[in-house]
């Protein structure tokens, strides 16, 4: 299975390598960090932020608050780019006529070497980067 490896740093007592988690339901994706969670609707999108620290019921949506406009455009990036990497690789890296003829052949070369913890990784790149600047 493709992924990080949460077990053994947990296991031996070390930080995970997570600063963040993510999920896609339906028609919405999420990215929650240790202090901030931001929601990202498909259909209108529309975007909710909360501070889980000091609003841990989530009833306070600061999206629109001038002050968090750094935070929503830092988390709508990550969302953004691991959103961009959910796809199903085997379908792309097996190109045939009948799924998308000569342009599954000019992905094949890009696509080849991915793997399916590649999303997380550079979405926890972003995160780091993005805390850095913050």
């Amino acid at each position: 299975m493709q992924g990080l490896d949460l077990y053994h740093p947990l296991a031996q007592g070390k930080m995970s390598p997570r600063r963040c988690g993510v999920a896609s339901l339906y028609r919405s994706a999420a990215v929650v960090t240790d202090r901030f969670k931001l929601e990202y609707y498909f259909n209108n999108g529309q975007r909710r932020l909360f501070d889980r620290i000091q609003d841990p019921l989530e009833r306070h949506d600061l999206a629109a608050d001038p002050d968090a406009s750094e935070t929503v455009q830092g988390l709508s990036a990550a969302l953004a780019l691991w959103r961009s990497d959910q796809m199903d690789l085997a379908f792309y890296q097996n190109p045939s006529e009948l799924a998308f003829g000569h342009v599954a052949e000019r992905i094949t070369v890009t696509t080849a070497g991915m793997k399916g913890r590649d999303g997380e990784l550079r979405l926890q790149d972003a995160l780091a980067a993005w805390s850095e600047e913050s």
